[in-house]
């Protein structure tokens, strides 16, 4: 039961996989005046806490989340990850 209510939860985390999505999101968050953050995860699912952030600071802050995978090692080391 766990599994589907976390599966049916929703989510406003951005997903970032390489520079030019990068470059959108903070394009996007410049465009609306809101902050960022950008969440690094090696897990292959959003987690519930991090859905739950995410639609609690709706309009509020941005939330993207950048994966530890080949297209993303760029912006590992620029944050120095």
């Amino acid at each position: 039961m766990k599994r589907f209510v976390d599966a049916q939860m929703p989510s406003f985390v951005e997903k970032v996989n390489g520079m030019k999505d990068l470059t959108l999101f903070q394009d996007k968050a410049d465009r609306n005046g809101l902050p960022q953050a950008l969440l690094f995860t090696a897990k292959p699912n959003t987690s519930p806490l991090t859905k739950y952030l995410s639609t609690e600071f709706r309009r509020r802050i941005l939330l993207a989340e950048v994966r530890t995978t080949k297209p993303n090692q760029d912006i590992l080391k620029k944050y120095g990850i």
